[in-house]
């Protein structure tokens, strides 16, 4: 195997996963979906990025598809044992 390996993603692919609740199994019997019941289809994706601080990307969606101030509503990971 090489010395280095990379895995690149752009943001789109990771909001079709996410927006899906995609699932992601592992070798052992456990999985994790993106998010627990996906993105409601009437939300559009209006930022991404990393946080500079935590180095976690984030994807943020709005209803009206415009950046709309206030908290976000942070949905994590589920993780399952199949």
């Amino acid at each position: 195997m090489a010395p280095k390996l990379g895995v690149k993603f752009s943001p789109r692919m990771i909001e079709m996963l996410a927006r899906i609740g995609a699932r992601i199994t592992g070798e052992h019997g456990f999985s994790a979906r993106l998010t627990e019941h996906g993105i409601p289809e009437e939300y559009h994706l209006v930022k991404s990025g990393m946080d500079p601080e935590t180095k976690d990307f984030f994807l943020i969606f709005s209803k009206s598809g415009a950046r709309i101030p206030g908290p976000v509503e942070w949905l994590g990971p589920v993780y399952e044992k199949e």
